[in-house]
Order: C-alpha cells, then structure tokens, then sequence
C-alpha cells in the first residue's frame, strides 16, 4: 500500500496529509471498475521512487464538509451531499474529481469514531 511504502521510504512527517481523489461514484460504477488514487502530500524536492507520481490537487472554489467518524460511512455522507445539499445549494459542480482529505496518517491508533475526514466537492 501506498502508505507502508511512504512510512518505509521516509516520505511522511508530522505535516504530511493523506488524500483520496475519486473519480467515480460506486452508486454508478462496479467496485472493481473505481478509479481512485491514494495520496500523501509532499515536501516539492524530495525524490521519488519508481511507481510513485507526483499529482497537483487544482486550485479553487471547493464546498467542504467535515465527516467525524468511521471511514465506511463515507459513502453515505457523499450521497448526502449529492442527493441532499447540492440540488438545494443552487451550486454548479466543477468538472473536477472531488478528493478527501484524511487528518489522522495512522489510523491504528485512532478509534473509528474519532476519525476525521474532509470532503472537497468542486464547485463553481
């Protein structure tokens, strides 16, 4: 995984932040056809190892939403926001994936329900 290899290679600090970039909905998609990239920012001139890229998150106008809790959850958060919040919004959404931004690196010592995750919905 993505992570056992930032932790082996050094690449993490105490600033380092774990994203999720989804390009698909598992409401539309088959699981096994979701595309979804796993991330860890970076300082700019560390060097990377084979099979790792760098990808740049776009600038902008976001709708962000808070979700305190387990990980599984976040399907229906994300139906909420879409089903609920954004024909309500009167938002347009941005030709962009929307990403997620996980605050706790090492889960295995934060219980389930303390785990916090930001949602990045592209917007006009």
């Amino acid at each position: 995984s993505l992570m056992s290899k930032a932790y082996r290679l050094g690449l993490t600090n105490a600033d380092t932040k774990a994203y999720g970039i989804t390009y698909d909905s598992p409401e539309i998609t088959a699981e096994f056809q979701i595309r979804y990239d796993a991330c860890i920012s970076i300082t700019a001139n560390k060097e990377l190892p084979e099979g790792i890229q760098i990808q740049t998150i776009q600038g902008g106008r976001y709708a962000v939403f808070r979700h305190v809790g387990a990980y599984e959850n976040l399907e229906c958060v994300y139906t909420a926001i879409y089903e609920q919040w954004l024909p309500k919004s009167e938002k347009q959404l941005r030709d962009l994936p929307s990403f997620c931004c996980y605050h706790q690196l090492d889960t295995s010592t934060v219980p389930a329900a303390h785990l916090v995750t930001d949602i990045y919905i592209p917007i006009e």
